[in-house]
């Protein structure tokens, strides 16, 4: 059973939301919304409340920073000089990392 007093974290936003739904469908009276976060927005969301109070965080990169890394590290590898397409490689590279946030 969920309680609203506690923080679910879930792998994903649709097993978040489904989670969400499942708890709304269940109440019949006014209820307090339980907390059920995929942990990435849950991990940004600790990220933002931090940099206020610290002043030497890690940097989030964006995607385009991401994007720019990863070319770098590919384009400067043994493997990555033999490619025709870095920026296919560096798009793979990065769908994979992530699948394997998710």
């Amino acid at each position: 059973m969920i309680n609203s007093e506690y923080v679910y974290l879930t792998p994903n936003i649709r097993l978040a939301n489904y989670l969400q739904q499942q708890y709304a469908a269940k109440q019949t009276r006014i209820y307090l919304t339980p907390q059920i976060y995929p942990i990435n927005v849950w991990l940004n969301q600790l990220y933002q409340q931090l940099e206020f109070k610290l002043v030497d965080l890690p940097v989030v990169l964006t995607k385009n920073q991401q994007f720019f890394v990863w070319e770098e590290i590919i384009s400067n590898s043994t493997a990555g000089k033999s490619l025709l397409n870095i920026q296919q490689a560096v798009n793979l590279a990065m769908n994979a990392w992530d699948m394997i946030v998710q």
